[in-house]
């Protein structure tokens, strides 16, 4: 049964699309749809919401456009001693400036741009993946999340971030990080 399993993710994975609007070998980034008047909470394409953390970065988000590319980074642990406790940079590559912020309400469920799990292997830690078109992605999760995972459920929604170094840390090598808006974690993953 096990091998039957592999074999089917296996399958899934190589006549699949990525989910997610990007490719590859880019990074995985969503829309600017919309920013309230303070510059405090910002909406994306999926439609999440974001809480924008200090003043300083709320003035910078007023300047930002619709349709503006974003990609969401994980904040290293090492940088958690600041004064703000925000947990993600948003980094703009429209216009190349980037701020702190949170999950605040997670994307649509069942809309085009929502990832769902449709499947994990809690043992090797690989994720099945559907978007609201219903393509679908296969991820590996890093081994020091595996634990993380165990709480993780079929049909709950997962936000694409990156995790190219960004402001100089890392407490991974895979590619992405996944966001489990329903547990409020993340974990480190590549694409299989």
């Amino acid at each position: 049964m096990r091998r039957l399993s592999v074999f089917i993710l296996s399958m899934l994975a190589i006549y699949s699309i990525n989910a997610a609007s990007y490719g590859l070998n880019e990074e995985p980034y969503r829309l600017l749809n919309w920013v309230n008047s303070t510059g405090s909470t910002i909406k994306l394409d999926d439609g999440s919401f974001w809480n924008v953390e200090e003043n300083m970065h709320r003035i910078k988000v007023k300047l930002w456009c619709s349709n503006d590319q974003l990609v969401i980074y994980p904040v290293a642990q090492s940088r958690l001693f600041y004064k703000n406790k925000s947990r993600f940079y948003i980094s703009n590559k429209t216009n190349y400036d980037f701020v702190r912020a949170d999950l605040a309400l997670g994307p649509i469920v069942g809309g085009p741009c929502n990832n769902q799990i449709i499947y994990i292997d809690y043992d090797f830690g690989e994720i099945l993946l559907q978007d609201g078109q219903g393509y679908t992605s296969c991820l590996k999760v890093d081994r020091k999340d595996l634990q993380k995972i165990q709480n993780w459920l079929p049909n709950q929604s997962i936000i694409y971030g990156s995790n190219n170094f960004f402001m100089g840390g890392t407490q991974s090598f895979c590619d992405y990080i996944l966001i489990n808006v329903e547990c409020n974690d993340y974990v480190f993953a590549d694409m299989t």
